[in-house]
């Protein structure tokens, strides 16, 4: 097993990408702690690639742990692209995950999306901005809960304008 501690991602500006802006994950058997993805400027996804993100952490893989989780003040516009981000800030999997302050503006699918499968600490998206989602969902902020002992959430404070759904959260068994 391998763990990966303490990490910042902070204060880059990265435009033109054909994926990912920013991407964190582990493969299994692998453990991420103390990440913090703090005040990058994301803008513009381009190619054809239609699940492109501008902030992912972790990934649909199974065997893997993320604890204390921060994606705090980071703005995200993909308004002058034809192929928009599918999600602005996608999480999986996190124990402790604080997604706050950040502004999201156009992307496909949605603003934050949190997927938890077995996460047992709380999950915090607050104070965000979300505006002009434009594809197929239109959802400004989904949480998920698809395993049972899921951690408690918080989704508070957050202006979300432009998209179908504002909040949307649900719970599934996968």
């Amino acid at each position: 097993e391998a763990t990966l501690l303490n990490v910042t991602i902070c204060d880059n500006c990265i435009s033109n990408v054909t994926k990912m802006g920013i991407i964190a994950t582990c493969t299994a058997n692998a453990h991420l702690r103390n990440l913090s993805i703090e005040n990058n400027r994301i803008q513009t996804h381009s190619g054809e690639y239609a699940k492109g993100r501008g902030i992912q952490v972790g990934d649909t893989a199974s065997g893997y742990t993320l604890k204390n989780i921060t994606v705090r003040g980071n703005f995200i516009d993909d308004t002058d692209s034809d192929t928009p981000f599918e999600w602005g800030i996608r999480v999986h999997t996190g124990d402790n995950v604080c997604i706050a302050d950040n502004i999201v503006n156009g992307s496909g699918s949605g603003g934050i999306y949190v997927i938890e499968r077995t996460a047992s600490g709380p999950t915090v998206v607050v104070n965000n901005v979300i505006s002009n989602i434009t594809g197929d969902a239109f959802i400004g902020c989904r949480v998920d809960n698809r395993t049972s002992g899921c951690g408690s959430k918080l989704i508070c404070g957050n202006v979300i304008r432009n998209c179908s759904y504002g909040v949307y959260t649900r719970c599934e068994v996968e």
